[in-house]
């Protein structure tokens, strides 16, 4: 969110070195770093939009439950979709929480909200996850799970956010 902020000042910073003394390295690299960005902006986009997806799902299951306050905990569904792994576990404890302390609330409520999330959640990496990822970067869904699963592997938290555009990256201006 901080380097969006600082795009007009990053843009102007970056065209000085046209003219400066590493001109001819700025010219090598300066294709492949613009195309790369827009893979990381394509992957963060289609992010938003599994956000957005899981946020929905979990809206209809809070509902369908009887948990009160459901736009403020769906919010805190979308923010934490953005955080890979933790984020599950991050938004699922208010939601468990206000199905305990809410009047009327009880412990199999909470029960039923941690079980509706891991679905959703099983929902998100097997289908919401590959097919997004897959259809905005243009990758097949298999290979996107295999990297992932991969990234995850190697690179932990990194290689779930950046495995996926630096494979497509990879394949496309490096091997292709």
């Amino acid at each position: 969110f901080l380097i969006t902020f600082d795009i007009p000042k990053i843009q102007k910073g970056i065209a000085r070195l046209k003219e400066s003394r590493v001109s001819d390295f700025y010219h090598e690299i300066a294709p492949g770093l613009i195309s790369f960005a827009r893979l990381i902006g394509r992957a963060f986009e289609a992010q938003g939009v599994i956000a957005l997806f899981n946020s929905l799902l979990t809206l209809i299951a809070i509902i369908a439950i009887g948990i009160e306050n459901e736009l403020f905990l769906c919010a805190i569904v979308f923010f934490c979709s953005f955080i890979p792994v933790l984020g599950v576990v991050l938004s699922s404890v208010p939601i468990a929480v206000m199905a305990l302390v809410q009047p009327g609330g009880t412990l199999l409520m909470a029960v039923t909200a941690v079980v509706a999330i891991l679905v959703i959640h099983f929902i998100e990496t097997s289908l919401l996850n590959p097919k997004i990822l897959g259809d905005m970067l243009h990758m097949h869904p298999v290979l996107v799970l295999a990297v992932l699963a991969i990234g995850e592997h190697f690179f932990g938290v990194w290689g779930l956010l950046l495995g996926v555009p630096v494979s497509v990256y990879i394949i496309r201006f490096v091997l292709l």
